[in-house]
């Protein structure tokens, strides 16, 4: 288990899955960019599927971010995720040609095994049957979803467990209605923390008539944020959850969380989490600091500039 996310275990896993993925033999590493597409294209795949494909293509062996061991531990869940819902999709579909199998054959079975029924009656449970089937279909696509939500943020939670900025991204978010669209916008965010690709996701989901303006609204927040800090990744958190909640209203709300992250001094402020510490001040020809916020980051030489009024 130790060498499951090297360089060249994770290649393997990558190509080698990928061909039960996408339910083709020939994929090498050659090709497989091209295949990815032509399956994505095929198969008509959009939102949290067609990302996740999306991601494939981002994040693979020829790509130079594969060779951080996270991102190839984090590709690594993402394919094997893949493939058991694959598997569970197989599972509900044979459980749902079952019960077509079952309706076929005896097509009297649910009527008490009177088998003297008039066509009226029978045509009623025709009826019957197609909305049994419809129910059933809806519930696995009910499951398939949740699966995908559910599941995804878990297995991220896991594997940025002790990346601590990243985990920020998907602690306490149990009251998130629009899961699925959340996950959407950050899956290639996570690999090199591009803005870009969350904006792009914000683009494909707006079709009001402020579009324009929102979308510059975010590419000066996404300016703005230190991705360096863990006050940066909540601040980008807090302000796609409050996208997320009420996106017609979003412009007349966005500064309520900007002016709680966007400080205009930050001299004396934790440079991690700009939290206001405790500190002294040394009495000697140069004013130097030293100070310990509440959660715990230290600077123990932060020289102020000689001008500097407090």
């Amino acid at each position: 288990m130790e060498d499951l996310y090297s360089f060249q275990k994770s290649k393997s896993v990558f190509y080698s899955s990928l061909k039960k993925i996408i339910n083709n033999n020939t994929i090498d590493e050659t090709n497989f960019e091209n295949k990815i597409k032509e399956y994505k294209n095929s198969k008509n795949i959009c939102g949290l599927k067609s990302k996740i494909l999306e991601l494939l293509l981002y994040l693979n062996p020829i790509k130079k971010n594969f060779q951080i061991e996270l991102n190839r531990k984090y590709i690594v869940n993402i394919i094997y995720y893949l493939i058991s819902v694959k598997g569970d999709k197989l599972f509900l579909n044979n459980g749902k040609n079952q019960i077509l199998k079952t309706e076929d054959n005896n097509p009297d079975e649910s009527l008490n095994g009177n088998k003297k029924l008039n066509n009226e009656f029978g045509k009623k449970n025709n009826n019957d049957n197609e909305i049994q089937i419809k129910i059933f279909m809806e519930e696995e696509e009910i499951a398939i979803k949740k699966l995908e939500t559910e599941e995804l943020i878990g297995k991220f939670e896991k594997i940025f467990e002790k990346e601590r900025l990243k985990r920020i991204l998907f602690n306490e978010i149990t009251h998130l209605v629009n899961k699925e669209e959340y996950l959407e916008m950050h899956l290639l965010f996570l690999p090199e923390k591009e803005t870009q690709q969350i904006l792009k996701v914000i683009k494909e989901k707006l079709n009001q008539d402020n579009k324009k303006k929102i979308l510059v609204i975010f590419e000066t927040i996404f300016q703005k944020i230190n991705l360096k800090t863990e006050s940066g990744f909540h601040f980008l958190k807090d302000i796609i959850i409050l996208f997320l909640k009420d996106k017609n209203n979003f412009i007349n709300t966005y500064k309520e969380i900007e002016h709680k992250y966007i400080l205009e001094n930050k001299e004396l402020r934790c440079v991690q989490c700009f939290n206001l510490p405790i500190f002294l001040i040394n009495n000697e020809n140069i004013i130097n600091i030293r100070y310990k916020c509440e959660d715990f980051h230290s600077n123990n030489n932060d020289k102020l500039e000689e001008n500097y009024k407090i």
